[in-house]
């Protein structure tokens, strides 16, 4: 089935808006217009470099009046009963199919598990809400009031762990946001169905909230960025979010917004939502070793704004072939006129000016991620008329610290907060035939939810001990491997002689950093990579992927053996240095000009040789090309065509384009491998880049993401 895609996305958008914003409708957001206007007037002081503030200062721009008006034109795409507008231009056939994939998906990739300790045989559902305010962070207990008020029942054990897990460590010192994504594990009552199928508006003091998934399915799902113009800048896409929010939208809405714009595209999108966290820049000065190193951080859906660093959103299909669908249809878009998101206006000049230009990214598995090397302290379990058991994971035995897919598996879903793999070990211990006392588990006070360390159950009788540790192993067998240690008995002479085994090997990470005077870190490579100009075209997607291929081929020997991997990119980026704290001024080499410098010192530079050669074997198969054309007569139809053949060739050279697509492949290669990628500078121009196995355990969970990844804990 073949999505039927529109001639022009932005007279489209405006149709479907004029459909819905004739007198005595509804009125889009909940702010006043007066009050819009003021704020937009306080936007554009505050943010003198946005766009909204070049288009009011621009020689017959636009009023803040207009921008407000078309604000309040947006929102009102947010409400539910117009998704069936935004339908218009598909078939009757395409219609019917995304309907009943959308019903489908709803049903199929619902999260519940029974309840036990006092709830056996009940069901309960877990989700991800959007829009709740960050108010609610360490005043759990008030949101908890809030959605009972609602008919919506939080899950707990014992009535001091409730199964409420915020997504990603929330920081107002770092990065500020009104509202923040959520993870809650609700009794399955109507209240509940309700809310996970989207047929009932919930609000909690006015601002709407949405259910989600858990987790973000990457199999059926990929990244929406903004596309960077020529001189890099980001942040448009942080920016129209902004301007919905000064509307009074929360970020359910705005998702609601984004996913009604990008349906009208014909895109099958079953749900659109921002990543819940990434990282950020903390606060502090710089000091002789630059910048304050990032964090990884809850955000709102308009956080970016002030860093230009866009927030990635996230289109999510109803399934896997529908996915890949409506990744093909995106392609075949992004080909002609583009995907866009923008403010619904009367004046194209204004929707011109806010429309926002989206490139797809699809999720990449992440590398094996480095074992933990920290040694977790051992607690002082309470009292001593129980039997304590100890449960590790053995794929990191020395620390016992489950990875973010054991965790997963463990709960059965990406819902790991406490409450749940509480649950989890007691479905667990009855079946294996014991009752424990007490379940101990680690938690991540930013988060609520498990941090991943182990887990320790109380039993009354030794007996007991014994049998869950002979058993369990097997109960959770083609799961995930764990390790059992009795804490403060011994057992029989079998148990005893099992033993962690040592973990001699430490990382040499900490070899001497010899930095001469002048050298600036870079604690990641976006502080170079958000300069450069997005690909343009199949060429430099072309020169993407066999950068990419240099890159692997050139470190797979140090990638294998897991070493860090040292790039030398001397020269490649002028002005790096004079200008670490002002984006937006460096200058990039040519690949051709790059791979002609001579290499600093006595150590060949691989990666430079290869250049040298795939661009020495490009520039002869442009002049075969041409010698070809030039063949036969002089009156000869292919000597006419051999101007036009030349010039092609010199808008297809490839030692002409920017150094910045390698930079580019660089981030690429590190993010699939799971590598970090750091790197510093002096005054000289000479750039030296190291990337190797992450070790931060909050970053892993960052990566959306993945990762998520949207997300279990959200990975970034």
């Amino acid at each position: 089935m073949v999505l039927q895609y529109d001639e022009s996305v932005r007279n489209l958008l405006y149709r479907r808006s004029c459909q819905y914003t004739q007198d005595g409708e509804r009125s889009g957001g909940h702010v006043e217009e007066a009050d819009l206007v003021e704020r937009v007037k306080s936007f554009t002081k505050r943010y003198p470099n946005s766009r909204t503030a070049y288009a009011c200062r621009a020689e017959g721009g636009c009023t803040p009046d207009a921008i407000a008006e078309a604000i309040r034109s947006t929102c009102r795409q947010a409400r539910r009963d117009l998704f069936e507008d935004s339908l218009s231009e598909w078939s009757s056939e395409s219609r019917a199919w995304f309907i009943q994939q959308m019903e489908e998906a709803k049903k199929q990739n619902v999260e519940t598990y029974i309840g036990t300790e006092g709830t056996e045989g009940t069901s309960f559902i877990s989700m991800t809400l959007l829009g709740i305010s960050s108010m609610f962070v360490r005043q759990e207990e008030k949101l908890k009031t809030k959605l009972m008020e609602l008919g919506l029942m939080v899950d707990s054990v014992d009535g001091g762990d409730k199964a409420i897990m915020w997504k990603a460590p929330y920081r107002p010192e770092i990065a500020r946001a009104d509202d923040i994504s959520v993870t809650v594990s609700f009794l399955r009552n109507e209240a509940a169905m309700e809310l996970w199928e989207g047929r009932k508006e919930y609000t909690i003091d006015g601002r709407a909230f949405k259910a989600t998934e858990v987790s973000i399915a990457h199999d059926r799902s990929f990244k929406l960025r903004a596309k960077r113009g020529p001189w890099g800048k980001g942040g448009s896409l942080a920016e129209l979010s902004q301007l919905l929010a000064l509307g009074g939208m929360s970020t359910a809405e705005i998702a609601q917004i984004y996913r009604f714009q990008l349906v009208s595209q014909s895109l099958a999108a079953a749900e659109v939502q921002p990543l819940a966290g990434m990282l950020v820049q903390g606060p502090g000065q710089r000091g002789r070793k630059g910048p304050s190193p990032k964090t990884y951080v809850a955000v709102g859906a308009s956080t970016g704004t002030l860093q230009q660093k866009e927030l990635e959103w996230v289109l999510s299909s109803p399934s896997t072939a529908s996915c890949e669908q409506t990744l093909a249809s995106f392609r075949e878009s992004e080909a002609m006129e583009g995907v866009h998101l923008t403010l619904i206006s009367d004046d194209a000049k204004l929707r011109e000016t806010f429309a926002v230009e989206l490139t797809a990214d699809t999720f990449v598995p992440r590398g094996k991620i480095a074992k933990q090397r920290r040694a977790l302290r051992e607690r002082d379990h309470a009292g001593s008329s129980s039997f304590r058991v100890q449960i590790k994971s053995r794929s990191s035995m020395s620390t016992g610290r489950f990875s973010r897919k054991e965790m997963e598996a463990l709960c059965g879903g990406g819902n790991t907060s406490i409450t749940r793999v509480k649950r989890a070990m007691l479905e667990l211990a009855r079946r294996i035939g014991v009752t424990p006392v007490s379940v101990e588990v680690e938690e991540d006070r930013d988060t609520l939810s498990w941090d991943g360390s182990l887990i320790a159950l109380s039993l009354a009788t030794k007996a007991e001990a014994r049998r869950l540790m002979d058993d369990m192993p097997f109960y959770l067998e083609g799961i995930l491997e764990v390790k059992l240690e009795a804490v403060g008995f011994k057992l029989n002479p079998q148990h005893e002689e099992e033993r962690s085994p040592s973990s001699e090997e430490q990382a040499q990470e900490s070899q001497g950093q010899q930095q001469g005077a002048g050298w600036l870190e870079l604690s990641d490579i976006d502080r170079i990579t958000m300069e450069a100009a997005s690909p343009s075209g199949p060429v430099d997607q072309q020169v993407l992927l066999d950068l990419s291929t240099m890159l692997l081929e050139t470190s797979e020997e140090e990638l294998l053996a897991g070493k860090p991997i040292s790039l030398e990119l001397d020269k490649s980026v002028g002005k790096l240095h004079d200008t670490f704290c002002s984006p937006g001024n460096v200058e990039f080499m040519t690949l051709g000009a790059w791979a002609a410098t001579p290499t600093l010192g006595t150590k060949r530079n691989m990666l430079k040789e290869k250049l040298r050669a795939y661009l020495g074997e490009q520039r002869w198969t442009r002049v075969q090309g041409n010698k070809a054309a030039r063949r036969g007569s002089a009156f000869s139809p292919r000597a006419a065509a051999t101007d036009a053949l030349e010039q092609e060739a010199e808008s297809d050279d490839i030692e002409s384009r920017s150094v910045s697509l390698l930079f580019l492949a660089i981030s690429k290669f590190a993010e699939h491998h799971g590598l970090s990628c750091t790197g510093k500078v002096d005054k000289q121009d000479r750039l030296r880049l190291m990337m190797r196995e992450e070790v931060d355990m909050e970053a892993e969970e960052g990566e959306g993401v993945e990762e998520e990844a949207g997300a279990g804990l959200s990975r970034a």
